[in-house]
């Protein structure tokens, strides 16, 4: 049974619109993705629409997956008469914002948002600036990603990043509740909030040495790792989570597949990156090796009682946090439907194909559609 949200969507044939934005916006890489999605609608890059796409990367990179994914969300929810007119009044209003996109429900603007009550640990390099979000409400924590900008603008509010300019290597915990007298720095403020103040749960931040249980080739350039914590006790988890791990002096983010909290066994896939800090090194690891990972460290990327119908923008790797959204809705049984789409370069670039149709034929009412957009054809090069 359809809910009221997808026959909107498939009533004015919505799909196609942004799927021809997808491709147009990887292939043209705008400045400005709210002028370029004007110009889109009022029928002035048709031809960028129907071009083959471009850079799956750049659109993981500037967030326009995830902004597109939200607008999606609300203009379902909002179900205008006329959805062309509704969008170009939406992006127009947008146009003059370095970060294109819809808001977070805030109620009460006289605190930024409390994050998480503990410090977030972030690895920073000696001499570069940072520069860490005050308004708590960037999906790029600890740092900015522009969102205050538009909630200034919507709110009247005065949010402006803090510069931080490392003077070592190595990691630094930054505050997550946004109460820090420092105020970029965890001071430890976070003890003395009352137990009403809301906020996630805090950020683990010791490493613990998990046991290597097996590595296998998942594609041509991604491994699959399985992990167990040595001491067999996982810590609890939110829908969205990853863990960093620490190898040969360099700690990376990853996002896991799969993770049970009572056995403490993670699965993490890994895209083999010449060069790389970590991931060359996989290779060389063997059954009953330790390695060093701390978390699970909770993310942004959940949706209950947020959205009814919830349409899933991911490419190459960037599919993992998604892959933690559908996951969630299963287990949990959410009253959600989800739509996936995923972008590779080839097939053979595809992750998790199996599992997601699985997922899908098992729980259709929840997983209502996988689309596989591939921008590149079998064995051209570049």
């Amino acid at each position: 049974m359809t809910t009221p949200e997808v026959e909107y969507l498939a009533k004015y044939n919505v799909d196609p619109i942004f799927e021809g934005a997808i491709k147009g916006l990887s292939t043209e890489k705008p400045d400005n993705v709210g002028k370029w999605m004007v110009a889109y609608l009022n029928g002035e890059k048709e031809a960028a629409s129907k071009t083959t796409g471009g850079s799956v990367d750049w659109l993981m990179e500037k967030g326009v997956s995830e902004m597109l994914e939200k607008v999606v969300g609300e203009l379902s929810e909002k179900k205008p008469a006329d959805p062309k007119a509704w969008l170009v009044e939406y992006f127009s209003k947008c146009a003059s914002c370095d970060r294109d996109g819809p808001l977070p429900d805030i109620e009460d603007m006289t605190q930024p948002k409390v994050f998480c009550k503990g410090p977030i640990p972030a690895n920073v390099v000696a001499g570069q600036t940072y520069y860490w979000c005050a308004c708590g409400y960037s999906t790029n924590q600890p740092f900015c990603d522009g969102t205050h900008r538009d909630i200034n603008k919507r709110y009247g509010t005065n949010f402006a990043p803090k510069p931080f300019k490392a003077t070592s290597t190595g990691e630094e915990s930054f505050c997550g509740c946004r109460r820090s007298e420092d105020p970029v720095l965890c001071d430890y403020t976070h003890l003395d909030l009352p137990d009403d103040v809301g906020g996630r749960e805090p950020v683990v931040t010791d490493f613990k040495n998990y046991k290597v249980l097996s590595t296998e080739a998942h594609s041509h350039d991604t491994t699959l790792l399985t992990v167990q914590a040595e001491d067999e006790k996982g810590e609890t988890l939110d829908a969205s989570y990853h863990f960093s791990w620490k190898l040969g002096g360099k700690t990376r983010p990853y996002t896991p597949v799969a993770y049970d909290p009572a056995t403490g066994k993670v699965q993490l896939l890994i895209k083999m990156i010449p060069g790389g800090a970590v991931s060359p090194k996989v290779k060389d690891l063997k059954v009953g090796d330790s390695v060093e990972l701390k978390g699970p460290s909770p993310g942004e990327y959940y949706c209950e009682g947020k959205h009814s119908v919830v349409v899933l923008l991911g490419g190459g790797s960037g599919l993992t946090p998604l892959l933690q959204v559908m996951q969630d809705a299963v287990k949990e049984q959410r009253n959600i439907e989800l739509h996936l789409l995923y972008s590779n370069k080839t097939t053979k670039d595809m992750l998790w194909k199996n599992e997601i149709q699985k997922m899908r034929v098992a729980h259709p009412e929840i997983i209502k559609s996988v689309t596989h957009h591939i921008t590149r054809e079998e064995g051209e090069g570049g």
